[in-house]
């Protein structure tokens, strides 16, 4: 969106002025739209965004209820994060809407920051939960887990906050907020494998090697490594080194594409309750092992 600002360099004068500006761009002439050329396409796709997770949402609602016998409170959770990815992309879509036509957002913004700040936590929540293996080979968690679990969260609300007031101070003179919210996202970044790494020495402490359960544990465990690699990789450091931390709409289609993978790696499935000896034994291959051993070098 377009600003203006005023810079008095002299700061024992005081300046006093009253003007009215309106900065906007015209598509046919005539109409006014208050978005900036890189926001335009923001709308659409965030209800397009929304209407697949809608569908998703459905989707994973009827798998939960067909596969009752391995549904677990992580499931809910995940559920949980569809609902808000897909507040987020309403609130966004009509923060967005607004500005389009009335230049203001009329309070949208607040409940698209409010709801995004509750989606970041969960995702993160998640991703640790998963990591540790709550509720798939673990019925609990350890009290390092805990600890872990309550450090990425302190750092999420805290990432969070620094975000929220250097869009209230706007961009201007906010250099230092902005590295400080920037340094503790990257540091929770780094704080989410760690749950990884605690269910790799697990598995090895246990040393389960020749039960079918336990080797595809360690699959989805590969999977979901490499998964949150990348997602972590591509938000996180590829977008801010190429100085396009504000591309609101690269960042949720790669929410999305995480959500897809790592949903399907845990959607709840009664088969592997049943415990067949031949699809275990499929996964007793080099390829598992080659993944979980690169899980475990990174």
């Amino acid at each position: 969106m377009n600003s203006l600002f005023f810079v008095n360099c002299n700061y024992e004068s005081v300046v006093t002025m009253d003007g009215r500006v309106a900065l906007y761009n015209t598509n046919d002439g005539t109409t006014k739209n208050y978005l900036s050329g890189e926001l335009r396409q923001l709308p659409f796709l965030y209800i397009f965004s929304a209407f697949i997770y809608v569908c998703f949402l459905g989707f994973w609602i009827l798998v939960c209820f067909k596969n009752q016998r391995s549904f677990h409170r992580v499931h809910l959770l995940m559920g949980m994060l569809l609902v808000m990815n897909l507040v987020v992309l309403i609130s966004a879509a009509a923060d967005l809407y607004y500005v389009k036509f009335t230049g203001t957002p009329h309070g949208s913004d607040v409940l698209y920051h409010m709801c995004k700040f509750v989606r970041t936590v969960l995702l993160f929540t998640l991703i640790v939960l998963i990591g540790n293996g709550y509720c798939f080979w673990k019925p609990f968690l350890e009290v390092k887990e805990k600890l872990v679990l309550m450090i990425v969260i302190l750092l999420q609300v805290w990432a969070n906050v620094y975000a929220i007031f250097e869009w209230k101070a706007g961009p201007y003179n906010n250099e230092e907020d902005f590295v400080d919210s920037l340094s503790i996202d990257f540091i929770c970044c780094f704080v989410i494998f760690v749950p990884i790494w605690f269910s790799v020495i697990w598995f090895n402490k246990d040393n389960h090697e020749t039960e079918g359960n336990d080797v595809m544990n360690r699959v989805r465990l590969c999977l979901f490594g490499f998964a949150v690699f990348a997602y972590v990789f591509f938000t996180r450091f590829l977008m801010v080194a190429f100085l396009i931390p504000s591309n609101h709409g690269v960042q949720e289609i790669s929410l999305l594409v995480l959500c897809m993978v790592v949903f399907y790696i845990f959607r709840p499935s009664d088969e592997d309750c049943d415990g067949k000896a031949v699809e275990m034994a499929a996964w007793k291959s080099d390829i598992p092992s080659l993944c979980y051993a690169v899980v475990a070098t990174v």
